[in-house]
């Protein structure tokens, strides 16, 4: 079950909710806690910087980012979403899929 926005204005983060409901599927579990705050490390996109460092991106499984006044904010578009590296474990993403479909930015 996806509970989604009626909002067509919404679609972007339609998509951001959905993509992480299909990735529960495939045996990913939540990185956020109390009151939808990313856990970290493994809730944040960068998880190698400081935690109380404002981020741009979402980790897909903890769906919102700390931005820079310290809100807990959903992302504007699946674009400002990854899927961290506990996230590819949980959903056994090997190098060989992660060569095959690399991004060539």
């Amino acid at each position: 079950m996806v509970h989604a926005f009626a909002d067509p204005k919404q679609a972007q983060q339609n998509n951001i909710v959905i993509a992480h409901e299909l990735l529960h599927a495939l045996g990913a579990s939540d990185k956020y806690g109390v009151g939808g705050r990313p856990v970290y490390p493994q809730g944040y996109a960068e998880p190698d910087w400081p935690e109380q460092m404002p981020r741009q991106a979402a980790e897909i499984m903890a769906g919102r980012y700390v931005n820079a006044a310290g809100r807990v904010v959903m992302p504007p578009s699946l674009e400002q979403c990854v899927i961290g590296a506990q996230t590819e474990h949980e959903i056994n993403v090997d190098a060989g899929f992660r060569q095959q479909y690399a991004s060539s930015n």
